[in-house]
């Protein structure tokens, strides 16, 4: 075969290996090998969702079916939840999960954030993000060191490198 039509060939056996590899993927082809329990579209999936209130404030949770649950908020009717009285949500944020421990860890350290972060993460400006994950101030400085030079009260943060006069 002329080197030309095997060229030709090159991208229809590239896209015969994609079609392949996606089918062995979902169906669990190399379940052994990548110690899949079950093949993808068999496996259940956990959301981290973030909601846009009508007050402007950010709600974070956690579920296994995202586009009922934002329905759910919307249409709930004990006045006790957080939602209630701030409807219509928007759903601005999401995240997939295959295991549902990591889901509720991600949900839990997203809640502590300060509103910038979340706004951050949501925009995806993932620079902001870690500059406000920075220490701002002497009192979230957990490890710390006192620079060593006579007569100096310059304390340094070992984790960002903030310094303060003590």
């Amino acid at each position: 075969m002329p080197l030309k039509r095997q060229l030709l060939l090159l991208p229809l056996q590239f896209e015969k290996l994609i079609l392949f590899l996606t089918f062995a993927l979902l169906f669990g082809y190399f379940s052994n090998i990548f110690h899949f329990s079950k093949p993808l579209f068999m496996r259940k999936f956990f959301f981290v969702y973030i909601l846009l209130c009508s007050d402007d404030s950010l709600y974070v949770g956690v579920t296994d079916d995202s586009l009922e649950r934002v329905i759910e908020h919307n249409t709930n009717e004990d006045p006790s939840h957080y939602c209630f009285s701030r409807r219509p949500v928007q759903l601005v944020f999401i995240r997939l999960f295959t295991d549902s421990n990591d889901a509720n860890k991600y949900e839990k350290q997203v809640k502590k954030w300060s509103r910038a972060k979340k706004w951050s993460l949501i925009l995806g400006d993932y620079k902001r993000l870690h500059e406000l994950a920075r220490c701002r101030n002497e009192s979230n400085h957990i490890k710390f060191k006192l620079d060593q030079s006579p007569g100096s009260k310059v304390i340094q943060c070992i984790k960002c490198g903030f310094q303060w006069v003590a």
